[in-house]
Parts: structure tokens; sequence; C-alpha cells
């Protein structure tokens, strides 16, 4: 069970390599704080997820590696062969939903693709894992702000002007780094 998260041209590697670099292109972007890519990969490799980044010709997997930081055994987050600097407990309180959510967002700033059929891309995100998949299919109901107006766009489909946007978390709880967004029925105006 792959999920894949798609865009043209290649990623630049330093937005995993280093925190608080975000270089989104377009008027509102969901994401700008550099972060939350890094998040969802902690996030993933900690839940037993395998992570592949393709770009261009080259493949490099995401691993989890023990290593001994002042006398304390931690997994330390390589991308092939190269030491990252944060570890898997970074996000520790993060979810497969949160990190789907993040991934997710990341794919449609960059005008991309998410699918569960095997992609070719300049940039290819490649998750396996059934936490990750069960995210993918239950996609449809939640949504993601682009803007202060809550983006009003169902994730892979046509903006929807229409529709009144309602900001919720799970579980009644605001997530960290956001909030889904939920389409309802417009709402008619009060003649009152």
């Amino acid at each position: 069970m792959t999920v894949y998260f798609t865009n043209a041209g290649l990623i630049d590697l330093d937005v995993i390599r280093v925190m608080g670099v975000s270089v989104k292109t377009g008027d509102n972007p969901i994401g700008y704080f550099g972060t939350g890519l890094k998040f969802s990969l902690s996030t993933l490799l900690r839940t037993g997820h395998r992570v592949e980044l393709r770009r261009g010709g080259e493949v490099l997997e995401f691993t989890a590696r023990e290593v001994p930081v002042r006398g304390k055994q931690v997994q330390r987050v390589f991308m092939g062969e190269e030491a990252l600097p944060f570890t898997t407990d970074l996000g520790r309180n993060w979810e497969i939903w949160q990190a789907y959510r993040e991934l997710h967002s990341n794919t449609l700033d960059e005008a991309g693709e998410i699918t569960d059929r095997e992609q070719t891309a300049d940039t290819v995100i490649a998750v396996v894992g059934e936490a990750i998949q069960r995210e993918y299919n239950n996609r449809g109901g939640h949504l993601h702000r682009q803007q202060a107006d809550c983006g009003q766009r169902v994730p892979g489909g046509p903006p929807r002007p229409d529709a009144q946007c309602v900001l919720q978390g799970r579980e009644g709880r605001d997530p960290p780094g956001g909030a889904d967004v939920q389409l309802q029925p417009p709402v008619p105006d009060d003649p009152h």
C-alpha cells in the first residue's frame, strides 16, 4: 500500500536538510514554516512506514538509525547515507493524519498530485504503510486551509466558491500547525 505525492520540478534537498526554509511559490501557500516535511518524515519513520524520495533519476530512502547522543540511543533520520539534523522524536506528538495532511498540503502548494497509483514525475515522495493508505482513503472529508477564507478547495478538485468552510481539529482539538477544514453547504442569509 503506497501513496505517492508527486510534483513537477526537482525538490531542492536543502528544504529537507534545513529547518525554517520555506520557498513556496504562489500567492497563498498552505505551508510556510519550513518544518512540516521534517515532522512528517519523523512521524512516518517512527510509526514504521517506508519513505522514499525519487528525484529525477536519483532514489533516496529515508531511514531511522540508532545513534548515541550524550550517552542515550536515539533514532536519527537519514536521507540515503546522509545523517539529517533531527531524530524521530521531532513531532513526537504528531499522528499519521498530521503527517499525511502535511505532505498533501505541500503537494497542493507545488501544484502536484496525490495518488495511490505508481507515478513518475520529477519529484515523488512514496510512502508505504497501512496507516498512510487509510489517511489517503479518508482524505475526501478533510480539506486544508489555503487562504484566510479557508481556501474553499477540495484536494484534487475545483474551487468551491459556494461553500462555507468550518475549521476543526480531530476529536475537538485544534491540531498543531493548523486545522482541518470541512465544506458545509452554504448558509442562507438571515433575513432578520
